[in-house]
């Protein structure tokens, strides 16, 4: 799944035409970026760098947590943690 774009440029784009996320949608946002922390902190890994820039979104509008600059060689990794039961 290619990444489309990032979280940022998104609230941008649709700032630029005059749209913006609803409350529902943005709850729903902040909701799935909590759960992937939560995954990854269960996991013992730490995200030092949580931004709208490292947000990322896929073809299928699926969030993905990117940017954990492991080290040199892997400056994008990117975390998907399973869907939230509902």
């Amino acid at each position: 799944m290619p990444l489309l774009a990032d979280l940022s440029t998104r609230v941008h784009s649709k700032k630029y035409i005059g749209k913006f996320f609803s409350s529902v949608d943005s709850m729903k946002i902040i909701s799935r970026i909590i759960d992937g922390l939560d995954y990854c902190h269960n996991q013992k890994v730490a995200h030092r760098d949580v931004k709208v820039g490292s947000i990322y979104y896929t073809e299928d509008n699926i969030l993905k947590l990117g940017n954990f600059l492991l080290d040199n060689k892997t400056p994008h990794v990117y975390a998907q943690w399973p869907a939230r039961k509902t």
